[in-house]
């Protein structure tokens, strides 16, 4: 059993439900599962080290264990992303628009941040009946070494508001801390940590908004990602 297939499977079904909107002609065009070395793959990419990922067949052969927590920060997932692009077409991720992201951890976990992160690129693409457009989802797996994408194809042009990153001003490890700082961390303490944290940003959820949750049905809250104020 994968470590957080709870919790990215909500929040995957989630993301799915607000990419999807009832689009009937979305299409899967590539699916891909990588293995990597969490331990390393930071310093691998920096280095330009090509062989930083493994390929493999699904995402259970992709599914290791490693006894250690991931302390990045949503830049760092970023970084791992921007070379998943790198090994799949030779892009950056500064050719997709990023159209919504969640990170993810138990609430046991706290003090190491995010273990687990979620991102959907989205870019327009051309077919012989007009214009497309292409989504790239990108899930990220540390405490596992895995990365899991898929790619679908959309007959028509989904062109939306996306997450503009220059203009945001706190990440997911600052509303992890802003949660905590009020109330969080007490409604936590009150069911013993057994529980999970979604972090999520989605402009069609909710504007540049970021919404965050202690499921099940613990604690929840919503904050400006560019201001850092709690919405009421």
């Amino acid at each position: 059993m994968r470590q957080f297939l709870q919790v990215t499977t909500i929040s995957l079904l989630s993301l799915a439900i607000i990419s999807c909107n009832a689009d009937n002609d979305r299409k899967i065009i590539l699916e891909r599962h990588c293995q990597f070395n969490p331990s390393t793959i930071l310093e691998s990419i920096e280095s330009g080290d090509r062989n930083r990922f493994t390929l493999v067949e699904n995402t259970v052969a992709s599914s290791q264990t490693f006894n250690t927590y991931a302390r990045w920060n949503q830049q760092d997932y970023f970084v791992i992303a921007n070379a998943i692009h790198d090994l799949l077409d030779g892009t950056s991720s500064k050719n997709w628009e990023i159209e919504d992201m969640s990170f993810n951890l138990k609430c046991s976990d706290v003090e190491f941040g995010a273990q687990g992160a979620n991102i959907t690129f989205l870019k327009e693409g051309i077919t012989f009946s007009g214009p497309s457009s292409i989504e790239r989802q990108i899930t990220i797996i540390p405490g596992e070494g895995a990365v899991d994408v898929w790619e679908f194809s959309y007959q028509s042009f989904r062109g939306s508001e996306a997450i503009n990153i220059n203009t945001i001003a706190f990440f997911a490890e600052d509303i992890l801390k802003i949660a905590e700082d009020n109330g969080a961390l007490e409604e936590r303490d009150k069911v013993n940590n057994e529980c999970e944290i979604s972090m999520i940003l989605s402009p069609k959820l909710n504007h540049q908004v970021w919404e965050v949750n202690y499921f099940p049905g613990v604690y929840s809250l919503s904050i400006d990602a560019q201001t850092g104020d709690i919405i009421k």
